[in-house]
């Protein structure tokens, strides 16, 4: 599940927590943004794109 912080004045910080996966973090200037990024980011790793972006982004 994400959880959108704001982090000082501008800026919003995007934290994931999912059994099975390390958690992810991203921070951003607009909370639209961060919640948009951390929709697709489950989307992954609930259909297991995620695992398999992580192992070509390793090969590079």
């Amino acid at each position: 599940m994400a959880v959108i912080t704001k982090r000082g004045q501008e800026r919003y910080q995007a934290k994931i927590r999912k059994t099975g996966y390390p958690v992810v973090s991203q921070t951003f200037l607009s909370k639209a943004v961060a919640e948009k990024w951390a929709r697709k980011i489950e989307y992954e790793m609930d259909s297991g794109i995620y695992k398999l972006l992580k192992k070509w982004i390793r090969l590079s």
